[in-house]
């Protein structure tokens, strides 16, 4: 692909390193450095001790981490999206209270998900 395209594309895209693809979980529910509302209300002390899985503390840390880096490591970044899906599946299916400030995007997000794959 870089023959094909070497006329066209800045030198800085073929000088730079290869990197692997990487998701960009974390980073959807970061902004400038903090926690979305819709996650932070998963994620807060009150939310772990609640659902009872997580110890607050060591959460607390991870969560300094993702905000203070641009990019996690794999580990981290599966951390933080086990620690965050689990806390979500607590309170929608066993605790059967999810935070108001989370209801509306919860909502709307399952709505689009369903109605994608209603789609053929």
């Amino acid at each position: 692909m870089k023959k094909a395209f070497h006329g066209e594309l800045p030198h800085e895209i073929f000088a730079r390193t290869k990197q692997p693809y990487g998701d960009p979980n974390k980073e959807a529910f970061f902004k400038d450095g903090k926690p979305r509302d819709s996650a932070s209300c998963y994620l807060d002390d009150e939310a772990l001790n609640r659902v009872g899985v997580f110890d607050p503390l060591i959460v607390q840390k991870l969560l300094r981490k993702c905000a203070g880096s641009s990019r996690l490591g794999f580990r981290d970044n599966s951390a933080f999206m086990g620690i965050l899906s689990t806390q979500i599946l607590a309170a929608c299916f066993v605790i059967l209270s999810v935070p108001d400030v989370c209801r509306f995007e919860l909502k709307t997000r399952i709505f689009y998900l369903c109605n994608r794959l209603k789609e053929p």
